[in-house]
């Protein structure tokens, strides 16, 4: 039985490669960044935003072509990232309320300003995302201290909050999608 493999006209060549090193080239010094000079988010998106650029010139893109495609490839990501699962999965390692919104929000209102969504949906995103995994996750030393203290195992407890916490986070999302609706 013979088995027709698709392969396009267009072969892959020494840019391409080059292009994707240099799209992976900033992982590198971040890592060790992080791991050693105490880096956060500010230089996560200085290493990336510079490795957009040398992309887009080792494309033989012009600045203004360059800018437009790193814009347009923001837009496409952003408009997911402002919504509630973003929150909730940095709430596993930021559990802190006051500490995840101090982290996000100075980021998450000017990319709601850039994509032309009301800076309360990204409040909203925030509101709906990280209280609601507080009730959840193994992380909350408040949350276990109250179940160890009424003899309530973590995993009983999951079976219990986790349809609660789906509700609260379809609330959220249908209020979201009324908060972009009537803007």
């Amino acid at each position: 039985m013979e088995t027709a493999v698709s392969v396009s006209e267009e072969t892959v060549s020494w840019r391409y490669g080059v292009l994707l090193s240099i799209a992976l080239v900033p992982f590198a010094p971040y890592i060790f960044g992080v791991l050693t000079l105490d880096w956060g988010f500010n230089e996560l998106s200085a290493i990336f935003f510079v490795a957009a650029f040398a992309v887009g010139f080792t494309a033989r893109l012009r600045v203004r072509e360059t800018t437009v495609a790193y814009l347009k490839g923001m837009d496409t990501m952003l408009s997911a990232a402002l919504m509630v699962p973003v929150h909730m999965l940095l709430h596993v390692v930021v559990p802190s309320d006051s500490g995840q919104a101090a982290l996000t929000m100075p980021i998450r209102a000017p990319l709601a300003d850039l994509l032309g969504f009301p800076r309360a949906v990204a409040v909203m995103a925030y509101q709906t995302g990280a209280p609601t995994l507080d009730r959840l996750i193994p992380t909350n030393g408040a949350l276990l201290a109250m179940l160890l203290a009424a003899g309530v195992p973590y995993p009983r407890w999951l079976r219990f909050a986790v349809p609660g916490a789906l509700l609260v986070v379809l609330v959220g999302l249908i209020g979201m999608a009324v908060a972009l609706a009537i803007s």
